[in-house]
């Protein structure tokens, strides 16, 4: 998941990458335990040269399966995920600058890491499938969201 500087230019060049499911779901796994699956995704954007190095900006576009926090049902997720970052030579702008990325010796930038972060901080980190989701009887189990279990109500 490398870029390199000499496929950009001061004007914006279309940028693409392949995400494969394996790799996204390894990247979801990290943050968000509920993800069950994925599927293949991609990075889409534009980069171009600066006087500091290079802007590389899109969005991440990926699909996953995940289980509802509070029922356990399989939900189908997606995510656009907005992502920009300078790449650069200057250590003090790398050090300073949460979005600058270091520009190897080679003249490219490993996306993988910052890819994989932007997944991890972007996925909302409770997953449910809808937002008035009654969750499972603490008792028998039961969904909740299918209608009442048949348990006796505790007293109040």
């Amino acid at each position: 998941m490398k870029i390199s500087l000499r496929e950009l230019a001061e004007t914006p060049r279309r940028v693409s990458l392949p995400l494969i499911a394996e790799w996204i779901f390894a990247a979801l796994q990290r943050g968000h335990p509920d993800a069950i699956g994925a599927r293949d995704g991609i990075f889409v954007g534009q980069g171009y040269l600066t006087n500091q190095g290079a802007v590389i900006e899109g969005r991440i576009e990926i699909e996953f399966t995940a289980r509802c926090a509070r029922c356990l049902a399989e939900i189908d997720m997606q995510a656009k995920l907005p992502c920009r970052w300078l790449l650069t030579r200057d250590a003090e702008l790398f050090r300073d600058d949460p979005d600058a990325l270091p520009i190897d010796g080679g003249g490219g930038v490993d996306l993988e890491r910052p890819l994989s972060e932007a997944i991890d901080l972007g996925v909302p980190s409770v997953m449910l499938c809808s937002g008035d989701c009654a969750g499972l009887c603490p008792r028998c189990g039961a969904d909740l969201n299918r209608g009442p279990c048949g348990c006796e109500k505790e007293p109040e």
